[in-house]
């Protein structure tokens, strides 16, 4: 699970994101051509995306370390 917990169907299920056709031209080639960089530059494009600004951006990332199993706590 790269250090996260498994998550059920069901609760996947809810998760909503934008069509594909929703996504402008832009940034569906940067979404792709960021499939192959690192996780960080993935990252950065999915928030762009999605027009998550840099501050709610900062707290996800913050947030996706803390719950890694076997993270240490600070």
């Amino acid at each position: 699970a790269g250090g996260f917990l498994r998550f059920q169907a069901q609760y996947l299920r809810r998760i909503r994101a934008p069509h594909w056709e929703a996504i402008t031209d832009r940034h569906r080639k940067l979404l792709i051509s960021s499939a192959h960089e690192s996780p960080a530059t993935c990252d950065d494009a999915i928030f762009e995306a999605l027009g998550v600004g840099s501050a709610a951006a900062t707290a996800l990332q913050e947030y996706a370390v803390a719950s890694r199993v076997g993270a240490s706590k600070q």
